[in-house]
């Protein structure tokens, strides 16, 4: 449906896709990331692990919906921590997305590293650093997405939700003055 949350439409895209055979899809999170992570595999009220054919136990890092239960997702990574997923990508020598390399330049902390969409609210608060990491494509998004700067230029400033922020914008004395 029209402005769905990305995790109501990541479930109901999976369904879509499974149709009527049991499809698995595989994700990539880790539980030490955050509680949310944690709770996607281990809460058991709308979801349950999946119990593979002929077998006595379900899988615990996988999960499924109880109601359509045709759409499997499992997490194999998902009680590995930091230096595990680095360790194995750099002793198998596989690619990954050199924007690690560059957050790690700009000294974002390991715990922050997330590439995504730039304009979800968690991904707002660190949008001051997109033109020094990927400056070509943020002079793109500039063009395109009217606001872009602005919200750049302000986003850790309390008045855009920023938690940790100054406060009003500096062109202003008070919020009466902000708001008209």
């Amino acid at each position: 449906r029209h402005r769905m949350e990305f995790e109501e439409f990541v479930p109901e895209f999976n369904q879509w896709l499974a149709r009527d055979k049991t499809t698995a899809f595989l994700v990539g999170i880790r539980s030490d990331e955050s509680l949310n992570r944690y709770l996607a595999i281990k809460r058991r009220t709308k979801k349950c692990a999946w119990t593979p054919p002929g077998a006595h136990k379900p899988l615990p890092w996988s999960t499924r919906d109880k109601q359509r239960d045709n759409a499997v997702t499992f997490f194999p990574i998902y009680d590995w921590k930091f230096e595990d997923l680095w360790r194995y990508t750099g002793e198998n020598g596989h690619a990954y997305n050199r924007l690690y390399d560059h957050m790690l330049r700009a000294g974002v902390p390991y715990s922050q590293m997330r590439i995504c969409q730039p304009y979800g609210d968690d991904q707002r608060k660190g949008l001051d650093l997109f033109h020094k990491l990927e400056p070509e494509t943020w002079f793109r998004a500039v063009k395109r997405v009217q606001g872009a700067n602005y919200a750049a230029r302000y986003c850790r400033q309390r008045f855009l939700g920023y938690r940790g922020g100054l406060g009003l914008p500096p062109t202003f004395d008070t919020w009466r003055q902000y708001s008209q």
